[in-house]
């Protein structure tokens, strides 16, 4: 049964109007950005209709309504579909829950599409109050699911009154925006007591979370759910298929950067510059975070008249390069099984924050990151901790860690074992979070 914390009405409906007021005025003035925006790019004009809340859901057709639950799993892009993957797989077999999964980001959406075949997938809300109550009405959820830390103070609010709880699943708050919902408590407190439960990555979240009002009795500590999906998603068919098709051998050695940014696809075809006049049958895979940058990183190539093949381009007959841009979405974490070492973006340049260096831990494979990992502080200390990962700081340290790999099985071998015992200790995410998520619905 959802059971309602109190919280002061007249302070509460303060902050509801306060936020719809600053929300109303901050659309009116980037009205013409927005408009823009829109008009320029198709991403965010993309169903537009159905995230505003003013045309149907037509993915909600997959849904049977007799006698069942509806249950909300929401992940706000790409990385947050994927740690989803474990929890709704469990749910499928329940005899008396739809399961409805939604995504805010265009890259999120169509992974989710890729991956979740038996679900229906739509987009959430904008966070405009009709938008809300439009997305409540037609989707009648029993409870909200989120993952990670969302936010969302009308969902939240209106959730609320109509009884369904929310409940947030390996939740986690980085400092930099811990930082920022302290700085507004005031606010964020009446909206954090409308979340039934928080399932959070460490003991630091935790306390973090403790700090801007949460009951501790509102807390349990869960692990990472990103463990549970990578390990689910493992698949030996995909992988042979991948390793047929870009004409692999056992001579081949490969690197694959993933998820990099602006500045680490030139440090890696560098990089991979000198150690090609070292070591024979050298690949490097780089599959940018965002695919937009694909033909940033092509002009960079043909400047230095460097050939590439395009992945989405490669069939039977391709002729491959031994440069592959990765143009596509949903692919990385099946490429990552053909690889010889792993560098995970976003972490060699500031600000960073890292990217996911779960999955590629998953296929055992020896993991290369830089300094500027505080999105993922917890994990990189841990496989750090557990020789599972090398930790580089420069152009010259990143030369050395691949050569010093690539010329040793030995060594190799070493960190893959590592980090196949990594992943096998933190894989507890999953058990807890569902306990978490059937205390408050009934599911058979």
């Amino acid at each position: 049964m959802f059971i309602q914390k109190p919280i002061r009405g007249h302070e509460s409906n303060i902050m509801f109007l306060f936020y719809n007021l600053v929300q109303f005025l901050a659309f009116i003035l980037g009205l013409p950005f927005w408009l823009y925006l829109i008009i320029r790019k198709r991403k965010y004009r993309y169903k537009l209709g159905e995230r505003l809340g003013v045309t149907n859901y037509c993915n909600l057709k997959k849904i049977s309504s007799e006698n069942k639950n509806n249950i909300i799993i929401h992940g706000v892009s790409v990385g947050e579909i994927n740690a989803a993957h474990s929890i709704i797989e469990k749910l499928r077999n329940k005899e008396n829950v739809n399961t409805i999964v939604t995504s805010t980001t265009h890259t999120g959406y169509n992974n989710a599409l890729k991956i979740f075949k038996k679900e229906p997938v739509i987009y959430f809300p904008l966070d405009f109050l009709f938008s809300v109550k439009k997305f409540l009405n037609r989707t009648n959820p029993k409870a909200i699911i989120l993952l990670e830390t969302e936010i969302w103070p009308n969902l939240f609010f209106e959730a609320r009154k109509r009884k369904i709880p929310i409940i947030i699943i390996n939740a986690r708050l980085s400092v930099k925006s811990w930082k920022g919902y302290k700085l507004f408590r005031f606010f964020f407190k009446n909206i954090l007591l409308s979340v039934k439960h928080f399932a959070v990555q460490t003991q630091q979240d935790k306390e973090r979370f403790l700090t801007l009002g949460v009951p501790e009795n509102n807390i349990s500590i869960s692990g990472n759910l990103k463990f549970n999906s990578a390990i689910q998603k493992i698949d030996v068919a995909k992988k042979k298929t991948i390793y047929a098709l870009l004409k692999m051998s056992n001579k081949t050695r490969t690197i694959i950067g993933g998820s990099t940014h602006d500045g680490e696809d030139l440090t890696l075809i560098e990089t991979w510059e000198r150690l090609n006049a070292l070591i024979p049958n050298l690949k490097l895979i780089l599959a940018p975070r965002h695919i937009d940058r694909i033909n940033d990183i092509a002009k960079l190539l043909k400047r230095k008249s460097l050939n590439y093949t395009l992945f989405s381009q490669i069939n039977s007959n391709s002729k491959i390069s031994n440069i592959i841009l990765v143009d596509t979405i949903g692919d990385l974490f099946y490429l990552y099984s053909i690889a010889d070492v792993v560098f995970i973006g976003k972490s060699l340049f500031p600000p960073g924050g890292g990217q996911n260096m779960i999955e590629a831990a998953a296929w055992e494979k020896p993991v290369i990151f830089g300094p500027y990992v505080t999105h993922f502080q917890t994990v990189a200390d841990s496989m750090l901790k557990d020789s599972a990962a090398i930790l580089i700081n420069n152009e010259n340290e990143l030369f050395e860690a691949l050569e010093k790999l690539l010329s040793s099985e030995k060594e190799i071998a070493k960190y893959s074992n590592n980090a196949r015992n990594f992943i096998k200790n933190n894989i507890s995410a999953l058990e807890i979070s569902l306990k978490i998520i059937f205390k408050y619905v009934e599911i058979k």
